[in-house]
């Protein structure tokens, strides 16, 4: 009883938290601003949006696909795997942080301590590869910080994958989860690439459509890359939905060294949010409502984790 009620608490206060940076975000800016801003989008920044979130969502779908063949005796199907996908992307707004998202692991037609170390890893990697890029843009962003540190982080970041499945061969000695991680690491780190830049891209395109046409010199692609390593990196701190109120404040600290405006940076930040995040998980609902009766209890209870 003691332990519910700690949990609980933590819950609610994980909620007091997220509100509390959600207004101070919105004590940075002026709101009027901010929703000419969003609203402001040309129909063909949104399709630009639609497609690369699409294109983003892909290469995650087929990376979670390769997680689950981490175990050699899942027989893949290809919609069961997209539907616990986008289920997963939905489980991770119950309670801030994402942690539910291992609730997708019921969901899916394999041993479920099996799925339980595919979701592990698959977070390992998405974390990974902000911490890589993040690792990058320090070196250009942190002048003051000695480059031995920045050479340090960025060495500890490189071997990182090389890690982890010695890691699960330590825990699952006669598993062959090592020898088929090893295998498909390649992969995964390209598609993960891929769907960072895309997101760098995204912001490129959300922070220039808001410049006037004597401004636009002012951010280029590789500064906004720099900015956007370190907003993901600041999302990492899992103590709000989806990094939401997180990413918003890091973009109001970060982007205004390349001469972008609170309103214009947080109006992109949303938007990411809303075409990455909030969408794609409003289609997981769906799948959830839809199969509500393989919802077991442990999943409704983790909103009391």
């Amino acid at each position: 009883m003691r332990k519910m009620i700690v949990k609980r608490f933590l819950f609610l206060l994980k909620i007091g938290i997220s509100a509390a940076i959600l207004y101070f975000v919105f004590r940075k800016v002026d709101f009027n601003v901010l929703m000419t801003q969003v609203t402001s989008y040309s129909i063909a920044v949104v399709v630009m949006l639609l497609v690369t979130s699409a294109v983003k969502h892909v290469t995650q779908y087929y990376n979670w696909y390769w997680y689950l063949r981490i175990n050699p005796n899942y027989l893949p199907n290809r919609l069961e795997v997209l539907k616990s996908y986008f289920i997963g992307l939905a489980l991770g707004f119950v309670v801030p942080g994402g942690y539910a998202t291992f609730g997708k692991m019921f969901f899916v037609e394999n041993r479920k301590k099996a799925t339980a170390v595919s979701v592990g890893v698959e977070k390992f990697y998405q974390t990974w590869i902000v911490l890589f890029f993040a690792s990058i843009s320090s070196y250009f962003y942190f002048t003051e910080i000695s480059l031995i540190w920045k050479i340090l982080a960025f060495a500890i970041v490189i071997v990182m994958p090389f890690l982890l499945p010695m890691a699960l061969r330590l825990l699952r000695k006669k598993s062959e989860f090592p020898k088929r991680l090893y295998l498909i690491t390649p992969r995964i780190i390209a598609s993960q690439a891929i769907y960072t830049l895309i997101t760098f891209y995204q912001y490129f395109i959300l922070l220039s459509n808001q410049l006037s046409p004597t401004e636009t010199s002012i951010i280029s692609l590789f500064s906004t890359s720099i900015g956007v390593s370190l907003i993901l990196a600041v999302t990492l701190i899992g103590i709000t939905y989806s990094g939401l109120g997180m990413r918003e404040t890091a973009a109001i600290l970060i982007l205004p060294r390349y001469g972008i405006n609170p309103e214009v940076a947080v109006a992109a930040s949303l938007a990411i949010f809303l075409f990455n995040a909030a969408l794609p998980a409003a289609a997981g609902a769906w799948l959830i409502f839809t199969h509500k009766k393989r919802l077991p209890n442990s999943i409704a209870d983790t909103r009391s984790d």
